[in-house]
């Protein structure tokens, strides 16, 4: 066995074992490499994908399939995946693993330009590439490959596709290519935007799913009954980080203002236990000391008064001084901590700075 070969063996034994982790089916014989891996979608996630695709009752075809990672789970589901991949390499992956991996749905792999695919009569299933340059973008159309046009175009021809796209893509530009979008969060992570196009959905659109609570969140927050009564009180939520991502956080601050709330962060764990009487993934509570222009030499004496230093930094909106802010907010030593959230106001941007307050305390 030759060096090249015994390096290559290490490294999927690697991979077969970060898939196992990650709850991979047939992680024990899957083929792949480090990218293909960690842009494959979670099998949790991929079960909601399941339960949207298969009710449209076609089979699908996946215009990005990469090494047909989520197309095997695809198929473990039923479903009959057509997978089209340009790149050599990964194609090559994909067919030994639609070959090695035997469904109740099939896997039909082809290697080549996914622009020449049939669309007739199936539905679109587009997971993206989002890496440019070596680098990670969730925050722009452009990086995604094949661009966001050529899915599109096939939804155009059979009426019906389901996009997974990063969180971080501005709203009116993701409502320009569907019908209706999505978060979907798993664990602390806002983990993607479902885009779909000709496909009824659970949700409404702009809503959060937490797949591994069953949690459904509206930004309206109508209907939530894990938060208190906010007209009640003082206290402004600061909900999962999918929330605030998912534009909920501007909500809230206009429903109530002065303090802060924060279920199930650990890192906002302050109150310690949590009276019987609250839903115990409402962990700690925030009080805002203050609101002011995000502008470093309107935020520093506040922060010099409380001998406060940065400890979360939450950005919604955040306009193009934040690093100037953030940089100054860094300079600050001591040994209180202090949350700023951004909000964008029709006279400018603005941070709420907020303090973690004992429930006791607050009530």
């Amino acid at each position: 066995m030759t060096p090249g070969q015994t390096s290559a063996l290490a490294t999927i034994r690697d991979i077969r074992k970060r898939a196992e982790t990650r709850g991979f089916a047939f992680a024990d014989r899957l083929f792949a490499d480090d990218d293909g891996l960690s842009m494959a979608t979670s099998p949790g996630l991929v079960t909601v994908h399941a339960m949207l695709l298969a009710s449209t009752g076609r089979p699908v075809l996946d215009i990005a399939a990469g090494c047909a990672i989520e197309a095997l789970q695809l198929a473990a589901t039923g479903l009959n995946v057509t997978c089209y991949e340009i790149d050599p390499a990964r194609a090559h992956f994909a067919t030994i693993n639609a070959e090695r991996c035997p469904t109740p749905g099939s896997v039909t792999v082809i290697h080549g330009d996914c622009r020449t695919a049939d669309a007739a009569g199936t539905v679109i299933y587009y997971d993206p590439s989002r890496r440019a340059d070596g680098t990670r973008n969730n925050r722009s159309f452009d990086s995604l490959e094949p661009p966001v046009d050529v899915w599109a175009d096939f939804v155009a021809t059979s009426g019906m596709g389901l996009a997974k796209l990063p969180t971080g893509l501005p709203d009116d530009e993701t409502m320009e290519f569907g019908d209706a979008y999505a978060f979907l969060a798993e664990g602390k992570d806002c983990k993607e935007c479902i885009l779909t196009v000709g496909i009824e959905t659970p949700w409404q659109s702009g809503d959060v799913h937490f797949v591994d609570t069953g949690l459904t969140v509206s930004p309206s927050f109508d209907e939530v009954p894990m938060f208190p009564d906010l007209a009640a009180v003082k206290w402004i939520l600061d909900p999962h980080p999918a929330l605030c991502r998912a534009g909920a956080l501007g909500v809230l601050c206009e429903v109530a203002s002065g303090g802060l709330a924060s279920p199930m962060d650990d890192y906002l764990m302050t109150a310690g236990e949590t009276p019987p009487n609250i839903n115990p993934q409402l962990a700690s509570i925030w009080q805002v000391i203050a609101l002011v222009q995000a502008k470093p030499r309107h935020v520093t004496p506040i922060l010099r008064e409380h001998d406060a230093r940065l400890h979360i930094v939450k950005r919604r909106n955040a306009g193009k001084d934040v690093d100037t802010f953030v940089a100054a907010l860094g300079k600050q030593k001591g040994k209180t901590d202090i949350c700023g959230i951004f909000m964008v106001m029709p006279d400018g941007l603005y941070v709420a700075l907020c303090q973690p307050k004992p429930w006791h305390e607050a009530a």
